[in-house]
């Protein structure tokens, strides 16, 4: 595993600092992991970051500490791609696609941050007539959505902690996690029916 501005790292040394990477930034994904490396490396974080060519979870955590107090800066910055994907898309053809993905995962891999577009594939799925979004359903995810939020938490140190409480407490953030987790407990379901595609 290599990325932009970073020593490389063995197979060996990642097994040894996965543990901890995933305990303490677990919430953050395998894109957010590579676009923090990337702004240390073209000195976009407050401070540029040294590794001494050394992969340590010092170098991994003062990396992303700096990118912490950046993201929620980053996180409006990656809703753009939201706001430009091509509006002649089929909305089906855009369920469908996620709903692939959605099986290639491992079952424990299936978390909310999985959804990617979360609020485009939210209105994707309205405008296909695949699903109808209820009430009870809303009421559903927001539950599941806070059972979540406090799971990560839980397994954050007290700044993580504090800055994500930050973040998910932003109301359009808020929404799309909660849509995120409505869609992910849809997809769940569906493949529980046995289903592997949703035309």
């Amino acid at each position: 595993m290599n990325m932009v501005g970073c020593p490389p790292i063995t197979r060996e040394q990642m097994g040894v600092l996965e543990p901890m990477i995933r305990k303490h930034y677990g919430i953050y994904t395998i894109d957010e992991f590579i676009l923090a490396f990337e702004m240390n490396s073209t000195h976009k974080l407050s401070e540029k970051i040294d590794h001494y060519n050394v992969f340590s979870f010092d170098y991994v955590s003062n990396v992303m500490y700096l990118y912490t107090k950046k993201a929620n800066e980053i996180r409006k910055y990656e809703k753009k791609p939201e706001e430009t994907e091509p509006p002649k898309t089929d909305p089906i053809d855009i369920v469908e696609s996620c709903f692939k993905y959605w099986l290639e995962l491992k079952p424990e891999e299936r978390t909310f941050e999985r959804i990617h577009f979360g609020n485009r594939l939210f209105e994707a799925i309205q405008e296909s007539g695949l699903k109808i979004w209820t009430k009870e359903d809303g009421e559903k995810a927001a539950k599941k959505a806070k059972e979540l939020v406090y799971y990560n938490i839980g397994k954050m140190n007290m700044l993580s902690a504090s800055q994500y409480k930050k973040e998910v407490s932003d109301p359009e953030r808020w929404k799309t996690i909660r849509r995120q987790v409505g869609i992910a407990l849809w997809f769940n379901e569906m493949i529980q029916e046995g289903k592997t595609t949703l035309k």
